[in-house]
């Protein structure tokens, strides 16, 4: 069991809400017994829901600067954001700045920079509020490389960085990610696995995104064949068909 006794509490309140759990969030502090850990965790909260309040952030808290830019980061990485999110971008360093720059190379396809970056961005401890966005990034390039070998150990030290993060924060961009690089590594048990956990979110709150996800993961589903726990694939196939069916526009 992982100690908490470090923990920061404030960062796990913004990562917490900025991922859409907040009754998760409010169920574990009903949990802490220490006031101090539940008021940082509070803060947490308070930052993310006030992220467009610019004039109230304290600059060059990372905590702050994440619940600022983090919602809209896929448009600040291809520089589509307000003015005040970009500006926020530019002034971030260490771990935030590598993360950011990865997504943005990302965005423009330019994954060798991204390997570039992995020494920084794998840095991004748990308890860092960009360590969900460093993970992302540093699963995406490998994944890409595993394709273009193919080399299916990049795939599969894809899964082990997704699998290390979902121990923290998991949801359905980072199962359709873990599904992907479990197909290619031929890692069967994790691609049912994963979605079967896209589907069971589908069905909670349907995405056209997630829609898209579906088609692809019913794809590499159907390559897999007659295998021991038959019975579970053919669940999750129907689970997915399902799931796109009332997807469907």
């Amino acid at each position: 069991k992982a100690s908490t006794r470090n923990l920061r509490w404030s960062t796990l309140g913004v990562r917490l809400a900025s991922r859409g759990f907040p009754e998760r969030l409010a169920r574990l502090g009903g949990t802490i017994s220490d006031p101090a850990a539940r008021s940082r965790l509070t803060e947490g909260l308070a930052a993310s829901t006030a992220r467009y309040a610019a004039q109230s952030r304290t600059p060059g808290d990372p905590d702050a600067d994440f619940a600022f830019i983090s919602p809209l980061l896929r448009e600040a990485s291809t520089g589509q954001a307000e003015p005040a999110i970009m500006a926020a971008a530019a002034r971030l360093t260490g771990t935030a700045r590598a993360t950011f720059e990865g997504w943005r190379a990302g965005a423009a396809g330019d994954w060798a920079t991204v390997e570039s970056l992995d020494q920084q961005l794998a840095k991004a401890t748990p308890d860092d509020p960009w360590a969900y966005a460093a993970t992302r990034v540093r699963a995406q390039w490998r994944l890409r490389r595993s394709m273009v070998g193919p080399d299916a150990s990049f795939a599969r030290d894809a899964l082990a960085i997704i699998d290390r993060e979902t121990a923290f924060q998991n949801d359905t961009d980072l199962m359709l990610l873990r599904a992907a690089a479990a197909s290619v590594a031929g890692d069967n048990d994790r691609l049912i696995e994963s979605a079967a956990a896209v589907a069971l979110s589908q069905s909670r709150a349907p995405s056209p995104t997630t829609r898209l996800g579906l088609e692809g993961l019913s794809a590499a589903l159907d390559g897999l064949r007659t295998r021991p726990g038959a019975n579970r694939l053919a669940a999750v196939r129907e689970l997915i068909a399902d799931e796109s069916r009332r997807a469907a526009p």
